[in-house]
């Protein structure tokens, strides 16, 4: 997953209700990812969500 990915996700999740399923706190991901791409995962998908719940549809 990119951080674009993640945004992506992130701004769907957000602008759906979906609930917050950040990809980064999953435990294989982080065993995979080394820290720094596992916290710009996180990043993006915190933004990603934060846009999504401020342009959700009415």
């Amino acid at each position: 997953m990119t951080e674009q990915e993640a945004y992506e996700k992130g701004e769907r999740d957000g602008a759906h209700n979906q609930g917050y399923h950040n990809p980064a706190s999953d435990p294989a991901s982080r065993m995979v990812w080394s820290g720094a791409k596992a916290n710009a995962i996180s990043e993006a998908y915190a933004a990603g969500y934060k846009n999504g719940q401020k342009n959700k549809p009415k």
